[in-house]
């Protein structure tokens, strides 16, 4: 488990997390552009204003993760879990949550998409709960999203 990173680090080609640890992590204001983030825990890691253009999260599990101001134009996130993550006033724009390779679903309890930029975003397949916050006036089912009575 790494409980430090750097925030200033600039990883712009593509770098590759495959499997581990990134719980407790201060990555704010990081540059990630194209990282590659497949299988890895990040329990509570800050990304708050952090640069995740084009990052792509495989089959993560990233409860309390905090993504607040971040940059994620189309970023992936695909399966995983992503439960009571804050992603308020992120940049989700182009950005695509997707079912994995085996049809698992994205996991969305109690996320908090408050003044979050969801501008052609996709949504395939995620479950999220009474608990998860969208923007005002976003419509979760209009958009693909299923809720999930827990």
């Amino acid at each position: 488990m790494i409980g430090f990173v750097d925030s200033h680090m600039e990883l712009n080609l593509g770098a590759k997390f495959n499997g581990g640890f990134l719980d407790d992590c201060n990555l704010s204001g990081g540059v990630f552009k194209n990282a590659i983030f497949e299988g890895v825990c990040l329990f509570r890691s800050d990304f708050s204003n952090a640069d995740l253009t084009q990052a792509e999260f495989y089959l993560c599990m990233a409860l309390g993760a905090n993504f607040s101001g971040a940059v994620l134009n189309n970023a992936k996130f695909i399966g995983g879990g992503f439960e009571q993550v804050c992603f308020a006033n992120a940049d989700l724009r182009s950005a695509s949550f997707l079912k994995d390779n085996m049809g698992g679903e994205v996991i969305l309890y109690g996320a908090d998409f408050t003044s979050t930029v969801l501008d052609e975003v996709t949504f395939d397949g995620c479950l999220y709960d009474a608990t998860t916050i969208f923007p005002v006036g976003f419509s979760p089912e209009v958009h693909g999203l299923l809720k999930i009575n827990n």
